[in-house]
């Protein structure tokens, strides 16, 4: 991520908002059966830069950026238990300078997670405030009708929540 710190400076200076969504995926060779590189490696590319971002200190280098992760954060809802674990046990995790591993304010991830107990897991581990709408759209993988999936989820606040306060937050 240094190789973008100009880049994140500025961005930041202009209080930006940017979308993570993957595209040069780990081991392609290892990937390019069965459609894996998009249904594993996309994930695990967005899982990876997630977890680099938050434990290197990234969201208090840059308080006026606001990071939106796709497809749910990838894996990242589902391992943060395990970065926790690993921050309180190991020193490795802490060399970022961060005293505790919370999802900070600016860190948010769209809903593009098809199974509302995958939703309801998100919701319930990163914070319905961090949750934004997401389509990926035009893509054949994307959510249908997302707006009635947010809305079947969970209930009437979470959904104004993730549907209007939400997206509004992270916009700016």
């Amino acid at each position: 991520m240094e190789c973008f710190s100009e880049f994140f400076k500025a961005a930041d200076r202009l209080g930006c908002a940017i979308l993570i969504h993957p595209h040069n995926i780990p081991a392609p060779k290892r990937l390019s059966q069965y459609y894996v590189a998009n249904l594993i490696g996309n994930p695990v590319e967005t899982t990876l830069t997630a977890a680099r971002m938050l434990l290197s200190g990234f969201f208090q280098k840059y308080p006026n950026l606001r990071v939106c992760y796709s497809h749910g954060g990838g894996a990242f809802p589902f391992v943060l238990s395990r970065v926790r674990n690993g921050f309180s046990v190991r020193a490795e995790p802490k060399a970022g300078g961060l005293t505790e591993v919370k999802i900070p304010e600016n860190m948010f991830f769209d809903v593009i997670v098809y199974e509302k107990s995958t939703f309801r897991y998100m919701l319930e581990t990163v914070g319905c405030g961090q949750l934004v709408l997401g389509t990926d759209y035009p893509f054949d993988m994307r959510l249908e009708d997302p707006v009635a999936k947010v809305n079947g989820w969970c209930d009437a606040a979470e959904a104004k929540a993730i549907l209007e306060e939400n997206p509004r937050r992270f916009c700016g």
